[in-house]
């Protein structure tokens, strides 16, 4: 028990500073590890299945800070914020709070930006949008946990944004993008 006080203390700790030190450079400097370590600290509570103890994290306020990074320019930052929902991701209560903090508008942007990111750099032998790969299955993997949970309050604006992508990415990225749609419509029955 002294090892969920403590790891969730740490993730408060690191919300806070989210909270008290946007745009400082400090925090700008900052902001990729300690969102990895918040996810680190998110998911030793998940492994150790401590539901009552994340459900101190769910809450409007610390959405309110935690969906700032859904819009940041580094695509690592966006994977870790969609990480986060993602993770915290347990039940309708939580969905209709996303859905009040308009979170699935943050993801469809997000899924809808990275087509377009991706086509423009498409045959770039660097391939700088790397990371925007892993940006589009998180978004994917957010998806599908909100069709597992409760397919019934899906939000049409991501359906729309998973069709639109599926209509607009490469075969494998297609094929995810694809299945997902089946579960969302087997989901309805």
């Amino acid at each position: 028990m002294d090892l969920e006080k403590e790891t969730i203390s740490q993730c408060l700790k690191i919300i806070r500073y989210f909270a008290l030190k946007k745009g400082v450079q400090e925090f700008e400097e900052n902001k990729i590890s300690y969102t990895i370590e918040l996810l680190r600290h998110i998911k030793v509570l998940i492994d150790k299945k401590a539901t009552k103890t994340l459900q101190k994290l769910i809450n409007e306020n610390i959405f309110n800070v935690m969906r700032n990074f859904l819009v940041d320019p580094k695509p690592i930052v966006r994977q870790n914020a969609i990480k986060f929902f993602r993770y915290l991701m347990d039940s309708q209560e939580t969905l209709e709070l996303y859905k009040k903090k308009h979170i699935p508008f943050f993801i469809a942007r997000s899924l809808e930006k990275d087509t377009r990111e991706k086509d423009s750099i498409k045959g770039n032998s660097l391939n700088p949008g790397g990371s925007i790969i892993y940006e589009i299955i998180q978004n994917v993997k957010f998806i599908r946990k909100w069709i597992e949970i409760s397919p019934k309050t899906f939000p049409k604006m991501l359906a729309n944004s998973l069709v639109a992508f599926a209509e607009s990415s490469d075969d494998q990225l297609k094929k995810a993008a694809i299945e997902t749609l089946k579960n969302l419509a087997l989901g309805f029955y």
